[in-house]
Order: C-alpha cells, then structure tokens, then sequence
C-alpha cells in the first residue's frame, strides 16, 4: 500500500470515527451486524430512541444535572435490549471512558447473556477498527462485571446483576433497568411488590451523584403497578415517559402525542409486523 494510500485509509477511518462518536443512531446501525446475522429492519422509533438516549447522555457526559429520569414502555421484537442496554454503554465509552454502568434484568441468567452481548461487540473487528484505544481491562473481564480502559487508562465499568441480587460497592453513572419483571411474575400482586420494594431500598441508592446519575427503565407494561407505574407514581414529573404500543386507537395512544403521526396504518412498526405474522 501506498504512502497515499494508507494516507487516504487513515482519513476514512477517522472521519467515520468522528461520525460514529457524534451520533448513536449511526454508531447503533452500524454495529448492529456484529451480533445479527439479519438485516436490521429499521423504523421511526430506533432513531427516535438512540436520539432520545445521546440526549441524556451528553448531559452526564458533562457531568450536568439532569433533566429526568426515563422510562421507555414498548412491546417485544422492537430491539429495546440492543438500543438500551448492549449497544448505548458502548457509545457511551467512546465518549467516555470513565463511565459506570449498572445493568438489571427480572432473571440474573439473562442478565448475564446481554452483557456477553455488549462485551461481543467491543471484542469485534469491526469495533476494534474504530475504536482500538477502547478496550476491556485484561485483568476484569467477567460476565458480570467487566471494566474499560482507554490508552492504558482505567475507566468505568458494565456490572450484571438481576432483581433480589446484591449490589456491595458499586454506583453507576447509569442504572439500566431492562424488563425488571417478567409476563410470569406480573401476575403475581407480592413479586410486583417486592420487585418494587428492591428499586427502592436497593438500586436507586446506586447512583455516583443523585443529581447526575440517571435511570433508564425499559419494559412493557404488564401491571397497573409494575415498575414503570410505581415509579410514575412517585416522581411523574421528574421522568420522561415515553409509550410507544404496537398499535393505537382513541383510547391507546403514543406518548409523547406527537409521536402519533409516526404510525402507519395505526402501527408502531408496519413492517416488522408482517414479518413476525409470516
């Protein structure tokens, strides 16, 4: 190769740098064939919520008070997982090194399974192109609880853990909650509680800084009083809620309102349903 050449090629990978670090929604699209062999089907809301998550971002970024806590109630098949919690901590790192995450599930296996997930693409070529100064620290590289380093320095950290499990010693910049509670439990009046009863006494009093750290819950609604209405019921106007259903009608409708001229055909995502119902 060229001097020219391998000039030209430097150029390339550091403007597609620069784009990968200033937009999630490009960082989340084009990391997505790391972990899925299928093409991502992409629709309104993905760039919706990768926009809605840099937003709050860059504020810790910068160590800012936040603006609110966020809560994001959408049905299964729409790749909340991937957008919330395997691909977002890594945007973060990019930007951030010095990052701490703390990430929950309703069942410590699945926990564990997004986290390998997340650690899959940080180990990939094709992250290691772009982001070769990002790296998982050789000597704290668990499922559970891996850390980062940038140019030999060592930054924040992914921790795993699911509802009921102890946190000793660990505080996050962000508190990923991803399905805190399943189909099964939900019906269940006592496993709502006591999920409920653990945000409080447990993963809330997580946080680096009460006034910075923010918390992101992800889930569909399953119960009047699941974790997504029992913290509406305590802080409704210190949390984003965003409800994107499947489907809407007068009486089942998106939040924010706006996002009601996104639907085609009153559907969340048009496409992907007819794939599904194929």
């Amino acid at each position: 190769m060229s001097k020219q050449s391998k000039l030209d090629k430097e150029l390339e990978i550091a403007a597609k740098r620069s784009l990968l670090k200033n937009s999630y929604y490009d960082f989340f699209k084009f990391f997505w064939s790391t972990l899925n062999h299928e093409k991502l089907v992409d629709n309104w809301h993905i760039k919706y919520l990768c926009d809605e998550l840099q937003s709050v971002a860059e504020r810790v970024f910068k160590r800012e008070k936040k603006e609110h806590d966020l809560i994001i109630n959408i049905p299964p098949s729409m790749s909340k997982t991937s957008i919330v919690n395997i691909f977002f901590p890594l945007w973060c790192w990019i930007n951030d090194y010095s990052l701490q995450f703390i990430s929950v599930s309703y069942s410590y296996q699945l926990s564990i399974n997004i986290s390998e997930r997340c650690r899959d693409v940080m180990r990939s070529d094709l992250f290691k192109k772009y982001f070769y100064d990002v790296k998982i620290k050789e000597d704290s590289d668990t499922k559970q609880l891996f850390r980062v380093v940038k140019d030999n320095q060592v930054g924040g950290f992914r921790y795993a853990t699911s509802v009921g499990g102890t946190i000793s010693g660990i505080h996050g910049h962000f508190i990923l909650l991803d399905d805190p509670v399943n189909a099964v439990d939900a019906l269940s009046d006592t496993m709502i509680r006591n999920t409920n009863d653990w945000l409080d006494n447990v993963i809330f009093s997580r946080k680096v800084d009460n006034d910075v750290s923010v918390v992101i819950l992800v889930m569909q609604r399953l119960h009047e009083n699941d974790p997504t209405g029992y913290m509406l019921s305590k802080n409704a106007d210190k949390i984003e809620h965003i409800c994107l259903p499947a489907e809407i009608d007068d009486k089942n409708l998106p939040k924010p309102l706006e996002l009601k001229k996104y639907y085609k055909n009153n559907l969340l995502d048009e496409i992907l349903k007819k794939i599904i119902l194929q």
